[in-house]
């Protein structure tokens, strides 16, 4: 068993990304989308970063287990409303990205609180959605085009991503519910 908290490098790295998500915020806010863009883009590299350090030099700890995707959860909610806000975004992304995350969130906090000591594991369907999403608000952003103004480019990702959002939403929780003998489906 993993010590609760550790001050390490990917811990660290959580930390920095759950603050840069009120810095990215602000900066949309007022108008600084350049700024934002770099702060959204800076917290999605520390994702990517943290989760190897973790994994390559074994400095996983309850707190990054649990924090780590909360963080993931907010940076992306708060960047999605973003630009659904001022329509950079459709409003049916937000709601299909929303939706998935509090799926995610209230599966795991359900499993947690059901059975003792569980570990999550992320699955390759989760990563491609988050890595997805992820390109396509820089997309969105970099190219500061709204929605219905952003070419075809801008409408494939988005709806490509939706799809993809939603698969590993639902292939999250049978997955889940199946690994942890709560549900009588067996996903393939």
């Amino acid at each position: 068993m993993t010590p609760p908290f550790v001050l390490n490098i990917p811990n660290v790295l959580t930390i920095f990304r759950i603050i840069l998500v009120p810095v990215f915020a602000i900066c949309f806010a007022l108008g600084l989308h350049t700024q934002a863009l770099i702060v959204f883009f800076i917290a999605a590299i520390t994702d990517a970063i943290d989760g190897f350090i973790a994994r390559r030099f074994d400095m996983a700890t309850d707190f990054g287990q649990a924090m780590d995707p909360l963080a993931d959860k907010f940076l992306m909610a708060t960047g999605v409303v973003a630009l659904t806000i001022i329509g950079w975004l459709p409003l049916i992304f937000c709601i299909v990205v929303v939706l998935r995350d509090l799926l995610i969130f209230f599966t795991s906090l359900f499993l947690k609180v059901k059975i003792k000591n569980l570990k999550f594991f992320p699955s390759i369907a989760g990563k491609a959605t988050t890595a997805l999403q992820v390109v396509t608000i820089v997309y969105a952003m970099y190219f500061a085009l709204p929605y219905n103004l952003g070419g075809d480019f801008l409408k494939i990702l988005v709806y490509f991503t939706i799809i993809l959002t939603i698969f590993s939403g639902t292939h999250y929780f049978l997955r889940e519910m199946r690994i942890n003998k709560l549900l009588w489906y067996k996903p393939r």
